[in-house]
């Protein structure tokens, strides 16, 4: 059996790229469309393995506790996984609309991103700070999943495209 090399160069959209829009379902089926978030500022993307990873919960966690930094610079925080999402995190974040969590269940966006592996068709956890143009300013592509952007890190990105 040949074992899978992902170089983390090689994998996801790279620094300076101008990411594709999409349009995902949220949790009660409202439509989230990438361009919407990105007139009103900075996003940024988290791209998660599935609701059930813990380590995916464990960060998710932690960049709840920096939204309200993030909405301070007018950011939006994106979260997508393979699953149809389902309502677990606060009304009042979502109310704020700072916080979309979408579902890609055909990881069509995960494709678009470079971030599906070929050969087992897994996806890989990513995180992508955009600019209000949709480029790529900071990322972190994590093949092994405990790895990720720090929310100081995006924060730090945050700040830099809104302060210029």
């Amino acid at each position: 059996m040949v074992a899978e090399v992902f170089p983390l160069a090689d994998i996801g959209l790279p620094l300076g790229a101008r990411v594709p829009d999409f349009t995902l379902p949220d949790a009660r089926g409202r439509l989230v469309r990438l361009a919407e978030r990105l007139r009103t500022g900075p996003v940024v993307l988290i791209f998660c393995r599935s609701e059930g990873c813990s380590c995916c919960a464990v960060r998710l966690r932690a960049y709840l506790r920096a939204l309200p930094e993030l909405a301070e610079f007018g950011a939006a925080l994106i979260t997508i996984s393979p699953r149809p999402p389902v309502p677990t995190l606060s009304t009042e974040d979502e109310h704020r609309r700072s916080l979309d969590v979408l579902g890609d269940v055909e990881q069509r966006v995960f494709a678009d991103f470079g971030l599906r592996r070929e050969l087992s068709g897994e996806p890989v956890p990513a995180t992508f700070v955009l600019d209000r143009q949709g480029v790529v300013r900071a990322r972190h592509v994590g093949v092994d999943h405990g790895t990720t952007m720090e929310p100081a890190d995006a924060l730090a990105a945050v700040e830099a495209i809104t302060l210029g």
